[in-house]
């Protein structure tokens, strides 16, 4: 398997975690190593991302693996009681 096919299987991945996640994928938001990968895929198409730090390191990668999800459970109300379930069907 090569590195866009490694991507594309994350990609995948996490659309079918906010797709179970139904109405509480509205609270969802993808930070993380994907942010910065699919912000680079969206600029220039396939290939490498490079971040530059504030101390100036510069690292290149093809695609992150990093994904992290942030969810609001003090604006999603009742639905919040819903999201351990959803990720242990996952």
């Amino acid at each position: 398997m090569n590195d866009d096919e490694r991507f594309e299987r994350v990609l995948t991945e996490l659309g079918r975690l906010l797709l179970a996640m139904g109405d509480l994928a509205q609270h969802v938001v993808l930070i993380g190593g994907q942010v910065p990968s699919l912000l680079a895929r969206q600029r220039r198409g396939r290939g490498p991302m490079q971040v530059r730090t504030q101390t100036g390191v510069t690292v290149t990668r093809p695609f992150s693996l990093e994904s992290d999800l942030l969810f609001d459970v003090a604006n999603s109300g009742f639905l919040a009681d819903r999201l351990p379930e959803v990720l242990r069907a996952q």
